[in-house]
Parts: C-alpha cells; sequence; structure tokens
C-alpha cells in the first residue's frame, strides 16, 4: 500500500493540503476505484485525520454539518475559533 510522506513528518499546510486532495478524490474512488484504490485512499484518509485531530485536537471541527453531504470548506473555522478538518 502506497504510504506517501508520514503525516507527522508534513507541516500543517502540508497536512491541510493533502486532506483536501484526498477529500476531492473521494467520490472518484469511490464510483470508479479498484478495491486496492479504495483501500489505500481509505488508510491514507485515516492516518491523516488522526493526524490533524492530534495537532489541532478539540478544536477540530466535523467536516460536515448534520445532515449535509456537503463538506464544509477547509478554512472555515467555527464562531468559537475552532478549526475545521480539511475537506
Amino acid at each position: 500500500m502506497s504510504e506517501g510522506v508520514p503525516a507527522e513528518q508534513l507541516s500543517d499546510e502540508q497536512l491541510r493540503h493533502e486532506l483536501a486532495v484526498l477529500k476531492g478524490k473521494q467520490a472518484e474512488i469511490e464510483a470508479g476505484g479498484t478495491a486496492h484504490q479504495k483501500a489505500n485512499h481509505e488508510h491514507r484518509t485515516s492516518q491523516l485525520e488522526a493526524a490533524f485531530l492530534d495537532r489541532f485536537g478539540s478544536k477540530a471541527q466535523s467536516q460536515t454539518g448534520p445532515g449535509s453531504d456537503e463538506p464544509s470548506h477547509a478554512e472555515e473555522a467555527d464562531g468559537a475559533g475552532g478549526t475545521a478538518i480539511p475537506s
């Protein structure tokens, strides 16, 4: 399985970028990807999301609103000054 740069070695900006790229490819991979591509995508996304939550802890907000299929904007923060997981 392709790993890419370990999440802990990415800068905050790189981590946000990598998550945004993966989120952007998610529908395409789910619709037409091979089993290997789907597993690799899920594994890498999980790694990067875990690293994001480790870095930003309780400030990190959900990617989607309640009942919404649309992800929030990557750079948006909630009214309390939280940080959104990039979409």
